[in-house]
């Protein structure tokens, strides 16, 4: 691994730099498994080693569904935004 991999991996692992709301993840159209990977990271503050040990994903595998479910959030708060 190169150090600037391992700089954004500390990066991702280290806590959220921000708070996403129950009531925002629950208006998404999440899977139950990114519904609880979101709950886990973002509400009780766990680390992907735990959450990844958790559902039973490969920590690769847990860092994909968050990048996914985080976009499905984006696009939410995006329609929500131009829809005001």
């Amino acid at each position: 691994m190169t150090s600037e991999h391992i700089k954004r991996r500390h990066l991702a692992e280290s806590e959220p730099p921000y708070q996403i709301s129950p009531e925002l993840i629950a208006a998404c159209q999440l899977s139950q498994e990114e519904r609880t990977l979101l709950k886990l990271r973002y509400i009780d503050g766990k680390d992907f080693g735990f959450i990844s040990d958790e559902i039973g994903w490969a920590p690769v595998t847990t860092c994909r569904h968050h990048v996914k479910a985080l976009n499905k959030i984006h696009k939410l708060i995006e329609y929500r935004l131009k829809n005001i």
